[in-house]
C-alpha cells in the first residue's frame, strides 16, 4: 500500500511550482540561514552582486562563464590520457518580487569541448522552476519541478572503459513540501519523482551497451516532525518510503531490479558554541528488491554537518553521510547481480576572505563505495584549491586545482586525475 501513497505525492509535485531563492540546481527553494549560520561564502557582498533588470513583477539575472582546464586523466583510467578542454556555461534565472508567495525560474547550460579527444564533447543544459504559496503564517507549500540533459562522468561505476562516448541521461524531477510552523511542534510532508531515461552507447569495438535497461521511475515521500529547542534550533524525527520502478520489468541478463526501501531518521541542529552550529541525524537504510536472486541492503544510516566560524574571515565546514545508490556496474553482463552500493562519504572544507573581493577556498573528502553482490569496495579521495577575485559587480575571474584517487580491490578501475584551470564569469 505504501507504493500508491508515494506515487499520489510524487503526482502532485509534477503539478506544484513553489519556492524562494532559486538554487543553482535544486528544485526546493534555498531556505534563509540565521546570520550565525552563515558562511564566509554565504555572506551577502552588495557592492559585488549582480544588478539584474525588472521586468514587471521578476527581476532577471542573466550569466555566462567562461573557462578552460587541463585535464590530466580525461578517462578517469589507470594509464592516463591529458587533454585541455574549454567550456561556456550561460545562464539565466527570473525571480519574482512579491510581497508574498514566490515563483522562479532556471535554465542553464555547458558546452564543453576538447583539444584532442572529441569523443568527450558534452553538450549538458537544466530547465527548472520553483515557488512557495504562502497558506497561513508559519504554513505554506513549496516545490518545483525540472528536466535536465546530462552525462555520466567516466569514473562512474556504470561507465565501461570500452565505451566510445559518456552516457547521455535525462533527467525530469518534481518536488512538494507542505510545512506547518505554528508554535513549537512543526511538521513537513515531502514527496518527489525522478524519471531517468539513458541513451544507449557504443563500444570501439562496434558493440551496442543497453543502457535503456536503467530506465526507471523513482518516487519518494515521507514525514518530518520538527521540536523547537531554542528560536532556530531543532530536533526532528523523519520517515521517507521510496520505489524505484524500472520501466523494462527484465534486465539484459534477465534481472527484476525494481526494488522499495525506506529510511529513518533522528536528529537535532546543534550549537556547541555560537561559533560552531550544524546539524547531525543518525538513522535506518534498507532496500530490497523484487528478484530474489539481488541482495536487499541494509545499513545504519547517518548524517550531518558542521560550521565553524573561526573568524569574521575564515569558517571551516566537515559534513558526512551514507547512503544507498543505484548502479549498473559497467552497463553490460559484468554487471552480474549488482544494482546498488553502500555510499560513505565525509569530507571539509574551509573559506577564507583574504579581501572583501579576494576569497580562497579549498577542502579534502573520502568516499567508499561498498558494491551490493559483489565484493569490489572503492575508496575515492579528493582534493581541492580555489581562488576568486570579484572584480565588480559583473565581472569575476577564478583559478582552481584539484586531485581525484580511486583506489579499489578490483582490477582496472583505480586512477588518478589532477586539474587546473581558470574562469571568467560576466553577470548582469
Amino acid at each position: 500500500m505504501h507504493k500508491w501513497g508515494v506515487v499520489v505525492l510524487a503526482a502532485i509535485a509534477l503539478a506544484a511550482s513553489s519556492g524562494r531563492v532559486l538554487a543553482q540546481t535544486g528544485l526546493f527553494p534555498t531556505e534563509l540561514t540565521p546570520p550565525e549560520r552563515e558562511s564566509v561564502m554565504q555572506r551577502a557582498r552588495p557592492d559585488y552582486a549582480p544588478v539584474g533588470g525588472r521586468v514587471g513583477d521578476f527581476f532577471l539575472y542573466p550569466s555566462a562563464e567562461a573557462e578552460g582546464y587541463w585535464d590530466s586523466n580525461v578517462f578517469y583510467a589507470p594509464h592516463a590520457k591529458s587533454d585541455f578542454y574549454a567550456s561556456l556555461r550561460p545562464a539565466f534565472s527570473a525571480l519574482s518580487d512579491w510581497g508574498t508567495n514566490q515563483l522562479n525560474f532556471l535554465a542553464n547550460a555547458e558546452v564543453r569541448r576538447f583539444a584532442t579527444e572529441v569523443s568527450e564533447n558534452q553538450t549538458n543544459y537544466n530547465l527548472a522552476t520553483n515557488g512557495r504559496l504562502d497558506i497561513l503564517h508559519g504554513e505554506y507549500l513549496e516545490g518545483g519541478m525540472g528536466f535536465q540533459n546530462q552525462h555520466e562522468e567516466r569514473y562512474a561505476a556504470s561507465s565501461a572503459p570500452t565505451q566510445v562516448h559518456p552516457t547521455e541521461y535525462q533527467e525530469a524531477s518534481g518536488r512538494l513540501k507542505f510545512v506547518r510552523e505554528r508554535g513549537i511542534v512543526g511538521v513537513q510532508l515531502n514527496g518527489g519523482l525522478d524519471y531517468y531515461t539513458y541513451d544507449n552507447t557504443l563500444t570501439t569495438s562496434g558493440a551496442s551497451l543497453r543502457e535503456t535497461d536503467r530506465n526507471r521511475i523513482e518516487v519518494y515521500g515521507g514525514p518530518k516532525v520538527t521540536y523547537e529547542i531554542i528560536p532556530d534550533y531543532h530536533a526532528f524525527i523523519a520517515g521517507a518510503l521510496n520505489d524505484r520502478i524500472y520501466q523494462s520489468t527484465f534486465d539484459v541478463n534477465g534481472l527484476k531490479r525494481s526494488s522499495h526501501g525506506g529510511e529513518v531518521d533522528v536528529g537535532t541542529d546543534v550549537e556547541i558554541t555560537r561559533l560552531i552550529t550544524g546539524e547531525i541525524f543518525v538513522g535506518y537504510l534498507r532496500q530490497e528488491y523484487d528478484d530474489s536472486r539481488l541482495p536487499t541492503i541494509s545499513s545504519p544510516g547517518f548524517g550531518g554537518n558542521l560550521l565553524w566560524n573561526v573568524t569574521e574571515a575564515t569558517s571551516i565546514r566537515a559534513k558526512a553521510s551514507r547512503t544507498i545508490q543505484e548502479v549498473d556496474l559497467f552497463g553490460t553482463t559484468a554487471a552480474g547481480t549488482v544494482t546498488s552500493a553502500l555510499q560513505t562519504a565525509v569530507g571539509a572544507s574551509i573559506e577564507h576572505e583574504v579581501l572583501r573581493n579576494v576569497l580562497l577556498t579549498g577542502g579534502a573528502s573520502f568516499t567508499s563505495d561498498d558494491y551490493q553482490g559483489t565484493s569490489r569496495t572503492d575508496n575515492t579521495v579528493e582534493g581541492d584549491l580555489g581562488l576568486s577575485y570579484l572584480l565588480n559587480r559583473m565581472w569575476s575571474t577564478g583559478l582552481d586545482v584539484s586531485y581525484q584517487n580511486r583506489t579499489s580491490n578490483t582490477s582496472g578501475v583505480s586512477y588518478s586525475r589532477a586539474l587546473i584551470g581558470a574562469k571568467i564569469r560576466l553577470q548582469y
